[in-house]
């Protein structure tokens, strides 16, 4: 191999590497697969379903206290579609503004009495 060509190895890892740390909070969920059509929002193939109305999504979110923090949907936060192509900042701005744990992203505590840290 060239130089050049061990160069852009070593960008494409770095790169890699970055994504990782960037999306880590985001790490202790499985993503569904695209081909799961029994998963909550999605139809054939990836498709999302109609988006629900705003009284089912204040009378789910009232049920399920760790409903989606991003978009106030039926799935947990780390779930989040929308929250994966949002900026970090955006990210935090919304874990903020919901008084969620930055670590685990759930409400009720903060990261320095999240249990999570401890696991």
């Amino acid at each position: 191999m060239d130089l050049d060509g061990l160069l852009f190895l070593l960008d494409e890892i770095e790169d890699e590497e970055r994504v990782s740390i960037a999306t880590k909070c985001f790490t202790k969920y499985q993503f569904p697969k695209p081909w799961n059509t029994k998963h909550v929002g999605f139809k054939n193939h990836g498709e999302f379903t109609q988006a629900p109305s705003t009284s089912t999504l204040i009378a789910t979110s009232e049920q399920n206290p760790n409903a989606c923090i991003f978009y106030s949907g039926i799935h947990e936060s780390g779930y989040c579609f929308k929250a994966r192509k949002m900026s970090s900042e955006e990210r935090q701005k919304a874990v903020q503004n919901s008084r969620s744990c930055f670590l685990c992203l759930d409400r009720g505590h903060v990261i320095a009495k999240c249990r999570e840290k401890n696991m």
